[in-house]
Parts: structure tokens; sequence; C-alpha cells
């Protein structure tokens, strides 16, 4: 932004040009002229820019487009004070969005189990029972499998619409963002009240857009500290170990306390894993041995087998006897077909 007056002369290296080299590069440039009409002052302002790269304003990241003071504040508040806000926003920021996306992700995983469920039982009663004659109407069993496939697609469609909410609420991206911007003022907090600049942030790999915060950041501090320009106060290896005992010790801490309550917590998932794993063996061996069992009797498997899994679905329609085949194909039972066959 260049302030000039209307009658201002070009001299080398003044602000002209300075203006002229920033249009010359592309750098985009406000160029404010001032004049004197009837006494008083008129602004005359010009947007320089380069049409291949075009300007885009200050913003900040998405979830602080929500943060503000306290109305009704006439004065600038300190750093301390304005960090101190910004970190406790970001911070229930984080935490929001954070729960919200373990609530619908368990949310869409207990979704699809329960329609994965009712996939299995309507499969298992499919043909689970013989037919009956056309007088005695469809057995309980068929009936159910419609309603079965209804709730298993209103339960797929409401884990796809838990989904699709959570993409367009950027969960994961807001609370990463959030957490970032609370780490970011803790570190310009921790430099109170050496005035210095905070190069080291801009040394950070971040995004673009986190750039107008930073330097926001680096004005309040250096605007806050400007009193101890002269006075440093403690030496900067005291203010390293007051660093060190307050804020990383406290974090080995935390994180030590953390890494115990999740080894314990794998403990007890990797037990209830080896139990499915184990019911599910077990599960696929009485399977394995009912259906033997009744092809060596060439009769009826039953519906345990259906129950233990649905792979055996075909075996039983398979071995179904004959007569209840004729029963369905509305024929009369035979005494020369009344025999059971058992195929393979």
């Amino acid at each position: 932004m260049c302030l000039l007056r209307d009658d201002s002369p070009n001299k080398a290296g003044g602000t002209n040009e300075l203006l002229e080299r920033a249009k010359a590069i592309g750098v985009p440039a406000l160029e404010i002229r001032i004049a004197v009409q009837n006494g008083h002052p008129v602004c005359h302002h010009t947007w320089h820019s380069n049409p291949a790269r075009p300007f885009r304003p200050p913003a900040v990241p998405e979830p602080l487009d929500q943060f503000s003071l306290l109305a009704g504040e006439e004065k600038i508040p300190s750093d301390t004070q304005w960090s101190e806000r910004l970190k406790e926003f970001a911070s229930g920021w984080a935490k929001k969005h954070q729960q919200l996306f373990r609530y619908a992700a368990a949310l869409i995983i207990t979704l699809h189990i329960l329609a994965t469920l009712c996939a299995t039982v309507a499969l298992a009663l499919h043909g689970a029972s013989h037919v009956p004659p056309p007088t005695h109407g469809e057995p309980l069993g068929e009936q159910a499998i419609p309603w079965l496939l209804g709730i298993e697609l209103i339960l797929l469609l409401a884990g796809f619409s838990m989904h699709h909410y959570l993409y367009h609420r950027k969960a994961p991206r807001n609370w990463a963002t959030a957490r970032v911007v609370a780490e970011l003022t803790r570190s310009s907090r921790e430099l109170q009240p050496r005035h210095l600049y905070l190069e080291h942030l801009f040394r950070l790999s971040l995004p673009h857009h986190f750039r107008h915060l930073l330097r926001t950041l680096n004005v309040w501090h250096l605007r806050s500290t400007s009193e101890h320009r002269n006075n440093p106060g403690n030496s900067w290896e005291s203010h390293r170990d007051n660093y060190l005992k307050r804020r990383i010790n406290h974090q080995i801490g935390f994180y030590q306390k953390a890494w115990a309550n999740d080894e314990r917590r794998l403990k007890r998932y990797q037990g209830l894993f080896t139990v499915a794993t184990v019911l599910a063996l077990l599960a696929t061996l009485a399977k394995l041995i009912l259906v033997t069992l009744a092809a060596a009797r060439g009769g009826d498997i039953g519906l345990w087998p259906q129950l233990l899994g649905t792979l055996c679905r075909r075996s039983r329609c398979r071995s179904r006897p004959i007569w209840s085949r004729a029963e369905a194909s509305c024929c009369k039972p035979s005494t020369a077909t009344s025999t059971t066959i058992a195929t393979p």
C-alpha cells in the first residue's frame, strides 16, 4: 500500500519507484493519491495487479471465521488476552469436531454391521423351510424377507447420509486446522516477554491461508513486547529451561499416560478379536459337520447350518426331498418319488 501526494516527485528510491517495481514484478499494490481541494483532503485509490496472478484478499482458515473478541471493548486487547481467547476458541472447536467425527464414525460402522446382519438373516430365511401347499400361504420366514431387505436399504442410506454430512462439514480438516491454530498461539505466548520476530513460524510448511494468521500473531507479539525491546530480562537459556520443565515434561507425562491407556485398550480389543475368531471357526466346523451328516443320512440338514453361515443355502436346497419340490410345482406327491436324494 503506497500513500503519495498528488504532486509527488519521482525521486530515486522514493515511493514512486517502489510502486513501479511492485507493478513490474506483479505484486498487488494499492496506490492512494492525496490532493487538496477547497482546503480539504481528497483521496483517490487505484489497485495495481497482474491479471495472471489475481489478488486474493487476506483470509483466515475456515474455523476462525467465527472467532471474534468480546463486544464492547474500546481498546485493543493485549497479546495475552487475544491469544488466550483464540487458543480457547480453537481448542474448543477441535474437541467439538473430534467428538463429532468419533460419534459419526461409530454410527456409520454400526449401521453397516446392522445392514449386514439383515442381509445375512434374509439369506438364511430364503428357502429355509419346505414350501407348503398354496392353500397354506407363504411361510413366516418368506414374509419377513422383504421387510429385512427394506430395513437393510434404510440402514445403508442412513450410513451414506452420515458420510455425506461429514464430507461437507469437513470435520477432519477443521479439527486439524483448529489444533494447528491452538499450537501456534501457544508458541507465540511462550516467547513472552521477549521482543523477537516470530521467524520460526514462517519457516513451517503450512498451507498458504495460514500466512495471514501468522502475520497477525507476529504483529501482535511485537506490539505487546515493544516495551521490553531494550530489556530482554532473563537469559534465553533460563527461558528455554523453564519451557522444557513446564511444557515438554508435561507432554511426556501426558503421552506416557495415554500410551498406557492405549496398551490396555489394545489388549482388550485383541482379546475380543481372538474370541470372535474362535467362535467363527467353531461355527464353520459345526456347519461342516451338520452338512456332512445330513448328506450321509440323505435327509434334511435343517436350519442350524444356515444360521451358522449362509454358504450352505445351496446345499440345503439341493438336498430337499423330491416330494417337496413337487408340492412347490403344485403337483401331488408320488409314492414312486417319495425318496430323498442328496447331491454333493
